[in-house]
């Protein structure tokens, strides 16, 4: 029985690893794994210190849930909906959306970057080719934005040494 159950738990562990590496995120400061799940327009949230689902997982979120990022000092996780051109915004010790969301995002949000220093949410849209910044305290587009990027926008990343965001984009 242990055997079975050891597998099993190393299994789901190797699931959720994949999972994360293409479109989940761990929180930071605390033992969670959020998993946008695109087809089932939800998220599922798992304690990793033993794998097992956090009471009332999955949540509901927008239509195609496609990417997630954490601000683990304001208790906050981030849900791209691609479905629906919105961002959810989840308090993480109640896992209840924040008053207001979900919010707009412009057309076809793909993925996100979240910059915890200066309270910012970097959204490429992959059918706008561009990149909208919100700042994380109002969820308002700040000045300037929406910026233009390359073609078809999937993926960003953040670099807080160089102060840079990079975009990778499709075409």
């Amino acid at each position: 029985m242990n055997i079975i159950k050891n597998t099993l738990r190393i299994s789901i562990l190797v699931t959720a690893l994949t999972v994360l590496m293409s479109n989940s995120l761990f929180g930071a400061y605390s033992p969670q794994l959020y998993i946008t799940n695109t087809n089932s327009n939800n998220i599922s949230v798992y304690n990793t210190i033993d794998m097992t689902h956090v009471s009332g997982s999955p949540f509901a979120s927008g239509r195609s849930p496609i990417a997630a990022v954490v601000n683990p000092l304001a208790n906050r996780l981030y849900i791209a909906n691609y479905g629906d051109n919105t961002i959810s915004v989840y308090d993480t010790s109640s896992m209840t959306q924040i008053s207001g969301s979900p919010f707009p995002a412009g057309n076809g949000p793909r993925a996100m970057a979240l910059d915890i220093l200066r309270n910012l949410l970097y959204i490429v849209n992959l059918t706008e080719n561009n990149l909208r910044v919100y700042d994380t305290n109002t969820m308002l587009e700040i000045s300037d934005s929406p910026f233009t990027t390359g073609s078809g926008p999937t993926a960003l990343v953040l670099d807080y040494v160089t102060k840079r965001l990079y975009i990778a984009n499709n075409i």
